[in-house]
């Protein structure tokens, strides 16, 4: 299942999470995108919300394990780190 509709993410929020999942910081999608910094954090926010996460990290491992889901998944467990 795709991570937008697992999670219920924005096209704004799933163009962010495709930068970090590839390694694009904050601060250069900020750059790249004409927006704020702050703008990019608050969708940042709204993202950990909606999928668990605590970390950049522990979300880019759940959008990895989304994209792997077959579509009868509903829930995936977000591996904290330490795990």
């Amino acid at each position: 299942m795709c991570p937008e509709h697992l999670f219920a993410l924005t096209p704004a929020e799933l163009r962010l999470c495709n930068a970090l999942r590839r390694g694009i910081s904050l601060k250069a999608c900020a750059r790249e995108w004409g927006l704020s910094y702050d703008t990019l954090r608050s969708q940042l926010k709204r993202i950990f919300l909606k999928t668990g996460a605590r970390r950049q990290a522990e979300l880019v491992v759940a959008l990895e394990s989304a994209s792997a889901l077959p579509v009868k998944d509903k829930k995936i467990r977000i591996p904290q780190l330490g795990d």
